[in-house]
């Protein structure tokens, strides 16, 4: 299957360090999933040349104000409209979705709201958060609650829908993420 997104909202390619390096200085937005700073000199020379049509993970916001800015569509905890919402105020025509499909298992309770991969649960007990624009199951397993959330192509077109009416500029998300659907 492969995904179809919503009309009207620009997609930028997930690109390697290489391939970024080889951009022209014009032409449309990009993004690069740089998640530490071992190649901060790399980066930093990439935003000053390519400026905002740089997409970058929120991480790097506040180090290169002038790249776009990818707010993750992953969460565990909150509302997605509160963090689209936010991130909007924060990043003012700079926030790109980066659609993260999600297949995460956690602990019941969770406070570090961190999980681990897990596959989709079998059956028919799920339900859907409208909160976290994802579905859901709960179980016991060895007398310890477990909550699974997952995505689908239609909760990510929900995320996709939500982050177009925060404003957002547009939504990048890597081939091998999409694949599963």
């Amino acid at each position: 299957m492969v995904f179809s997104p919503i009309p009207d909202f620009p997609q930028a390619p997930v690109l390697s360090p290489a391939q970024a390096a080889r951009l022209p200085r014009s032409g449309g937005p990009a993004a690069l999933l740089v998640r530490d700073r071992a190649s901060e000199d790399a980066v930093t020379a990439l935003a000053a040349r390519l400026g905002p049509r740089l997409l970058l993970p929120e991480a790097w916001s506040r180090l290169l104000p002038q790249t776009g800015v990818l707010i993750s569509s992953a969460i565990s905890g909150g509302t997605l409209q509160e963090r689209f919402q936010d991130a909007a105020r924060a990043y003012p025509h700079r926030c790109w979705l980066l659609l993260e499909p999600m297949s995460m298992e956690f602990p019941l309770p969770c406070p570090s709201g961190v999980g681990t991969p897990a596959d989709v649960p079998a059956g028919d007990r799920f339900f859907f958060s409208d909160a976290l624009c994802c579905y859901y199951s709960h179980f016991i397993r060895e007398n310890q609650g477990i909550m699974v959330l997952w995505d689908t192509e239609e909760s990510l077109r929900t995320k996709l829908e939500l982050a177009r009416a925060c404003g957002f500029s547009g939504w990048a998300a890597p081939e091998e993420f999409l694949k599963f659907l």
